[in-house]
Parts: structure tokens; C-alpha cells; sequence
């Protein structure tokens, strides 16, 4: 402090406590002003004392380092010559006139100064009076807030963009409860989002516990009330239930999850949770398991028609079987005999010849061999099948032709034919030996 406010120093020392009346007497005066300049500059709070004339007293050294100025720049000057008319008239002077009036005066803002740019400062003007309690002097103490004020901001900013999303929530809403240790089921809300009203037809202000539980559907009710007792173990409500919303029409589908929030000595004081409507991907699931039911009663249908068409295509196998087995039987009891009676006559070679085609036939006829040669496994034509028989009982060419009046050329090429469709063409193999081992 300045050497000119040492008339007043006594008076500031007993206001402070620093020393008191006796002790002033006998404390060398001079040290103890270092010691209280001390204290004065070594805050970081910007320190003034204005006088009744509004001029500066003393200032410390934080003030100064704010104007970027020496301690003689501002002693004995008046408030209004430091900060200009303007500001003074409309941000000072009124205060510095409530505190001269015996009133503590404080106002915060956005104040710029040389050394430390613009901040936000709180700004306290506090009347000092002297031994006859008349105010000779206003203390004028300036804090800086600006990291306060800026997490303030920050903090307001974060809380409305919160109500924001909360405002605009949809399908979802999120609540804090009270916890209460002595009642454990008596959950007092302290925070409830407005998107409750739609997603459970209940105001904010009427949503409980109590009207939660009272509407789950009667069949879950036993499996929720459960996993409400293992929340006091687990610290955990995690539950999939229908609930009653007449506002739409009656039951829906929430997913209900919560969890309590312990305090430094890990005691239950919250419970946060949210509740989440999944009526849509619900019904997704229970339309999901009606079709995979629907599929598997159609596979099982498929089944024991599968099951039916084999008993059916078996029958029919053997049927032909039998059939076939009458043919044969027919063939040898009323054909054989007679031709055995035409064999025995007089036949020249080429009538004898076809007497023994007839047999041969009879006897495919009896067996599989024409069957298999016609089947769509081969795909033979009716003159190329039998080609392949004459061919099978030994016949020439030649003698083919002759038999089924064409020419030999065309003999050739129904071989070829056949050759090919065997998957013989291009190897050394005998058509007739191929031939009879086609069963």
C-alpha cells in the first residue's frame, strides 16, 4: 500500500483482526503495514481503496498487472480518469454512491482490462469506516469468474440441450427415483421426461412405482415382481413386459431397465432407469415364430407325404413286377407251344429264321432288355430298338436288312446310332457283347 494511507492503517488493522487495540500499541506499526501490503498484493484479487473524492488511494499489485500500469498511474487519480466517463456514469459511480451511503454494493459482467482482456468479473464495493463509524472510504474488491461463469455457460448449454432431447424423446422416457432405505418399494420421482405421458398414457407428475407395477399385465406381473427382488442383489431391474396404455388402445410391449446409484459409502441414494416401448420389434417376433411354426408343420406335411409318395411308387414297382411276371408266364403257357409246333413244320431257312426272331422277342418281351434299351436312360428310337435286338441275337448286318426291309447303309447308320447313345462310339468294344450285358 501507498505511504499516504498509513493515517488509516491502523484503523484497517482492527477492522481485519490483524491486530488488535492494545496490540497496535506495541507492534512496531511499520512492520506490521509490510505485512498487510503483503497480504494485499500477494492475492490475486484486484484491491482498491477510492476516498470520498473518488479518487485513489491505494491499489495492489493484481490491479495494477490488470491495467498493465505502475501504482502511480492510479493514486491520487480519480475513478473517472481511469475508466472514462461513460463507463464511469453508467457502471461505478452508483455503486461507489451506495457504498459512501453505508450499503455493500456488488455487480458482475463482462469487463475488459489491458492486461487481461475481456472477462468476467464479480465487482464488490464494501463501505470502510473509521473509529467514528463514518464511511471514509469504499474497499472495492474485484473476483474473477470467468472460469466459473464459463462452466456455468457450458453447463446451461449441456442442461438444455438435455430438456431438448428429452423434450423431443420419443418411444423412450427416462426417470430418476429417490431411494428410500427405510422403504424400499416407496420410490419417490425426482426427474421424470415428459415423453412418459405418450409412451405410458400418465403424466410426469403421476408416475411412480406404484402406478408402474399396478399396470403390467396380469400374466407377467409374478416374473417382474421377481426380477424387482433380484434387483436388491444385483443392483440391476432388466425386464420385458406388457403394459396397459388405453391412451393407445391397451397393451404394449416396454423394456424396462434401471439401475441404483450408490454414494461414497455404497449406499443405495438413486435409481435411474428407462423405459423403452418395443411393441413393434415384439409383434416382429411373434409374427417371426408364428412363421417358423407354419414352416415346420409344412416340412413335418412334406415329410409324411414323402413318407406316403414311397409307399405309393414301392406298390407301384412291384405291381409292375407281378405284371410282368403274369406276361412271362402267359407267354410260355399259350405262345411257346405253338410255335414249337410251327418250328416242327416244314419251313424253309428264312421262315425258320423268323420263328426264332418271334421266340427271341417273347423272351425280351419276358425280361428287361427292350425296357431298358427304350427307357429315357438310352432313348431308342422303335426301329433302332430292334436293330439292337437282331444285333443282340447275333444277326449280320446283312441279314438285318433283309429282315426289316431296309438297307444295309441304313443298318450302318442305326448302329452308329446306337454306338453313340451307349457311349461307346470311339471304343474298341463289341456292340453284341455290350448289348448282352444290358440286363
Amino acid at each position: 500500500m501507498e505511504p499516504n494511507f498509513k493515517r488509516e492503517l491502523p484503523g484497517l488493522l482492527r477492522k481485519s483482526g490483524l491486530i488488535g487495540t492494545e496490540a497496535g500499541k506495541t507492534e512496531n506499526l511499520a512492520e506490521m503495514g509490510r505485512r498487510y501490503a503483503f497480504i494485499v498484493n500477494a492475492s490475486q484479487e484486484f484491491m482498491t481503496l477510492i476516498n470520498r473524492d473518488y479518487r485513489y488511494e491505494a491499489v495492489n499489485e493484481a490491479y495494477c498487472r490488470a491495467h498493465n500500469r505502475e501504482r502511480e498511474a492510479f493514486i491520487g487519480r480519480t475513478v473517472e480518469e481511469i475508466w472514462g466517463r461513460q463507463e464511469y456514469d453508467n457502471d461505478i459511480a452508483p455503486y461507489l454512491e451506495a457504498c459512501f451511503q453505508n450499503r455493500t454494493a456488488h455487480r458482475e459482467g463482462w469487463f475488459e482490462f489491458s492486461g487481461q482482456g475481456l472477462r468476467y468479473y464479480k465487482v464488490s464495493y464494501y463501505p470502510y469506516r473509521n473509529d467514528r463509524a463514518t464511511v471514509t472510504h469504499a474497499v472495492v474488491v474485484t473476483h474473477d469468474m470467468t472460469e466459473q461463469k464459463l462452466a456455468e455457460e457450458a453447463l446451461r448449454t449441456s442442461e438444455a440441450h438435455l430438456r431438448s432431447m428429452l423434450d423431443s424423446a420419443a418411444g423412450f422416457a427416462i426417470y430418476r427415483l429417490a431411494y428410500n432405505a427405510n422403504d424400499p418399494y416407496l420410490l419417490t420421482p425426482i426427474f421424470v421426461s415428459p415423453s412418459v405421458k405418450d409412451l405410458l398414457g400418465v403424466h410426469p407428475t403421476e408416475f411412480t412405482s406404484e402406478t408402474f407395477f399396478s399396470n403390467i399385465h396380469p400374466e407377467d406381473r409374478a416374473r417382474v415382481k421377481a426380477a424387482n427382488e433380484k434387483a436388491f442383489e444385483t443392483n440391476r431391474f432388466d425386464v420385458i413386459c406388457r403394459y396397459d396404455n388405453q391412451s393407445k388402445g391397451g397393451w404394449i410391449w416396454i423394456h424396462a431397465i434401471s439401475t441404483g446409484v450408490r454414494d461414497a459409502d455404497n449406499r443405495v441414494t438413486h435409481v435411474n432407469g428407462i423405459l423403452v416401448d418395443i411393441t413393434e420389434k415384439q409383434q416382429a417376433v411373434e409374427t417371426l415364430k408364428a412363421k417358423e411354426a407354419a414352416l415346420q408343420n409344412q416340412a413335418r406335411d412334406l415329410k409324411e407325404m414323402n413318407v406316403a409318395l414311397n409307399v405309393l411308387l414301392g406298390k407301384r414297382e412291384q405291381d409292375q413286377t407281378d405284371l410282368e411276371e403274369r406276361v412271362s408266364e402267359n407267354i410260355k403257357q399259350l405262345v411257346y407251344p405253338y410255335l414249337d409246333k410251327l418250328g416242327q413244320g416244314r419251313l424253309d431257312g428264312a421262315q425258320k429264321a423268323l420263328v426264332d426272331i418271334v421266340r427271341t422277342n417273347l423272351n425280351d418281351i419276358a425280361s428287361t432288355f427292350s425296357r431298358q434299351l427304350s427307357s429315357k436312360f438310352y432313348g431308342f428310337s422303335p426301329t433302332e430298338l430292334k436293330v439292337a435286338d437282331l444285333v443282340r441275337q447275333g444277326c449280320k448286318t446283312k441279314d438285318i436288312a433283309e429282315l426289316l426291309g431296309i438297307s444295309f447303309k441304313t443298318v450302318e447308320s442305326h448302329r452308329e446310332k446306337i454306338r453313340k447313345k451307349l457311349g461307346i462310339r470311339n471304343a474298341k468294344i463289341n456292340l453284341r457283347s455290350h448289348l448282352l450285358l444290358i440286363k
